[in-house]
């Protein structure tokens, strides 16, 4: 009986170690899972920082648009030239159609405002995806490989990216002469998450006619 004794406090019964061994898969397991979340979660967050950045770089650009009018067009009434003709959404058909691809890589706004005549988010449309721009492994911009591209096309590389990129303006305030004294604009963003799940960012803001109505 003392030998038992002594035998059983010196080692584990198959039971005991069956328990020891499922313990440490479950923490095992735990930790894997923990791991795979974390990778999910940078993923997450570095898409939406880029979106971010993508929707900054569309609303500064559409600002930059309304500077120029305003700055070389006598005409006050054409401080939206290009922007709301080619931007405004269609309300009178459902859904709504409309809005406009921004590409920043080109410098005429009557090229860099393309206007979507179907849905511009279409995961099915290889012309609607926004395209990374590199030249000589340097970064350029985000476009849609137009010809008038900065810097032209010849020795740039278009790589395709997940995201799609476009804006919506919408008639805001008249002034008391009748004419268009701010617009709102939003800039939206979309792309396919992990395990294909819709994405979204945002940005809106008022932009104003800053020149007097001479």
């Amino acid at each position: 009986m003392r030998m038992t004794r002594t035998r059983r406090r010196g080692g584990f019964t198959l039971v005991e170690s069956l328990v020891a061994l499922t313990v440490l898969m479950m923490a095992l397991v735990a930790a894997l899972g923990a791991i795979e979340a974390a990778f999910t979660y940078a993923e997450e967050a570095e898409d939406r920082v880029t979106a971010y950045y993508l929707a900054q770089d569309a609303m500064e650009y559409i600002r930059n648009v309304r500077d120029e009018n305003m700055l070389t067009t006598p005409d006050v009434t054409q401080w939206l030239k290009q922007i709301l003709p080619t931007c405004k959404i269609d309300t009178s058909v459902t859904p709504n159609v409309g809005g406009c691809l921004v590409d920043t890589t080109v410098k005429r706004p009557e090229q860099g405002l393309q206007n979507c005549s179907a849905p511009c988010f279409d995961p099915t449309s290889t012309s609607k995806v926004l395209k990374m721009a590199t030249r000589s492994g340097v970064f350029v911009g985000y476009g849609h490989e137009h010809p008038s591209a900065l810097f032209g096309n010849t020795d740039i590389t278009w790589t395709p990216t997940k995201f799609y990129r476009y804006a919506v303006v919408t008639e805001g305030i008249l002034d008391a002469n009748g004419k268009l004294l701010e617009v709102s604009v939003t800039v939206l963003v979309n792309w396919k998450g992990k395990g294909g799940a819709n994405r979204q960012y945002s940005v809106r803001e008022n932009v104003f006619r800053w020149q007097e109505d001479l």
